[in-house]
């Protein structure tokens, strides 16, 4: 009895594990590495330069529309939140023109993959921050372009 007991639990944890095994073996096949860990497109330096153009004149974007904003419609208690998110504006429109020039002067993906990661770190802080002071429509919309800008460097950098 005690034997079919156990033929039974490892009968049940087979089947409860087969589809988790599978889905892992899929997503294997579906993401290959090529070129750098992570990576689901070859490194083209020229393509990737002409991403950290578009990025950085995003943000330039996103920060003088940000400039634009009343201060009157900054609410009590938010200022804080406000500062922090101009200073990672700022701080952003630095990384991303540094970024655009390293690229263009033929930095690697190693060289350039730290600025990358802290841009994301910026980009997730701005949003949250953006979140909390409930900023105007048009400025949403120019962080959203700023982020799809962001993403499209997903293909070289993960």
């Amino acid at each position: 009895m005690h034997a079919v007991r156990i033929a039974a639990w490892i009968l049940t944890a087979t089947l409860a594990f087969a589809p988790a095994v599978a889905l892992a073996d899929q997503h294997e096949k579906a993401a290959p590495v090529i070129g750098t860990p992570g990576a689901t497109a070859e490194w083209d330096q020229e393509k990737v330069a002409t991403l950290a153009d578009e990025l950085a004149q995003a943000v330039v974007d996103v920060r003088r529309t940000a400039r634009n904003v009343p201060r009157a419609g900054v609410q009590t208690g938010q200022e804080t939140s406000w500062m922090r998110f101009e200073d990672n504006l700022r701080i952003l429109a630095n990384e991303t023109k540094t970024m655009a020039r390293q690229l263009h002067e033929g930095r690697t993906h190693d060289e350039t993959l730290q600025r990358y990661q802290r841009m994301g770190m910026l980009v997730r802080d701005i949003q949250e921050n953006a979140r909390r002071i409930g900023i105007p429509k048009d400025l949403q919309e120019k962080l959203d372009i700023a982020r799809v800008a962001l993403d499209k460097f997903d293909a070289y950098y993960r």
